[in-house]
């Protein structure tokens, strides 16, 4: 059975993994073995290196995959612009990216970059292949800003189809 989380655990859950000084893992189900598979978001943010690296060391054997979710180019007289290119470079920034962050495994991650929201991105990647962990990065914020500018946690916290794990910027 399926546990729904109500705002109010979730902004708890949030605040818990904001003072927290190691990752905090979300389990939506009994665990039945090892972790096969995760996807990390990877916004080149401290909270996203640190969710790389926590998920190489944490879970040596799982497939990764970073997913970077990118804004689409601006409409203008012209049409798109800047959309010939877009693809590749945030493709080529997201691999620069993870390579350093962990200079030693960086050809084990599989990198993707992706038009669209990060959490609905992320969620949508676990559907469709079935991936056992969604990883993400926690930046050092205070709550004014994250309530002024929002942020990926709380939706991934509420809406994960499997168990999340968040990772502090500095670990």
């Amino acid at each position: 059975p399926r546990v729904e989380l109500h705002s109010g655990r979730c902004v708890t859950l949030e605040a818990l993994a904001r003072k927290s000084v190691a990752p905090v893992l979300t389990v939506k189900s009994p665990v039945r073995g090892s972790y096969d598979s995760a996807v990390v978001g990877a916004n080149f943010s401290d909270g996203s290196r640190a969710a790389i690296q926590a998920t190489l060391q944490l879970f040596q054997n799982a497939k990764v995959t970073a997913l970077h979710a990118y804004r689409r180019p601006r409409e203008s007289f012209g049409g798109l612009q800047g959309s010939d290119g877009t693809y590749l470079y945030h493709l080529n920034e997201c691999t620069r990216f993870v390579a350093d962050a962990v200079p030693d495994a960086w050809r084990k991650i599989r990198c993707l970059a992706e038009i669209g929201f990060p959490e609905t991105l992320l969620k949508q990647y676990v559907l469709d292949r079935r991936v056992d962990l969604i990883v993400v990065g926690l930046e050092e914020r205070n709550p004014i800003s994250t309530f002024l500018i929002g942020g990926t946690i709380r939706p991934l916290i509420r809406l994960s189809p499997c168990d999340l794990l968040i990772a502090p910027a500095g670990w």
